[in-house]
């Protein structure tokens, strides 16, 4: 990293930059770049697809979402918790 004249801070290696996007009730087939007969427009997840890197192939270790997000934020295994009640 170097600061140029105009005090600009440049990087060597481009800034990885991750977003996890965890929807409720949305599949696979509902966004439209990744199937042309969603009935669903998406343009501005289509954008950040076509100029970015998805992944199509996820597993989750529950079928409703509260495990999920828990496993996801503290990256640990939901049902070896002793939080087990109130999902």
């Amino acid at each position: 990293m170097r600061l140029s004249k105009n005090k600009i801070l440049l990087l060597k290696k481009p800034l990885l930059i991750l977003f996890i996007f965890l929807a409720d009730d949305m599949g696979y087939g509902d966004l439209s770049s990744l199937n042309s007969e969603s009935g669903i427009q998406t343009p501005n997840m289509d954008k950040i697809i076509k100029e970015g890197v998805h992944f199509t192939d996820a597993h989750t270790n529950s079928s409703v979402c509260t495990p999920t997000r828990y496993g996801i934020i503290t990256g640990r295994y939901a049902w070896r918790s002793s939080l087990k009640k109130g999902v």
